[in-house]
């Protein structure tokens, strides 16, 4: 199973999140290309780093 190691940094000391992801075998194997390989890693990051933040916005009057 191809593994991706991913990060995710807010720019503030020690404010890191590393993991190492697997990637679905079969979902790897569909890429025909280095480019949908690539796309599929970040899809992969994405989806990992919306998991690791939590956020939220206001309107201020």
């Amino acid at each position: 199973m191809p593994q991706i190691k991913v990060s995710l940094n807010i720019g503030l000391v020690n404010a890191t999140q590393e993991d190492i992801i697997d990637i679905d075998e079969t979902e790897w194997s569909e890429c025909e290309t280095d480019e949908q390989r690539e796309d599929l890693i970040s899809d992969y990051w994405r989806d990992w780093s919306n998991n690791h933040i939590d956020g939220s916005a206001e309107l201020v009057e």
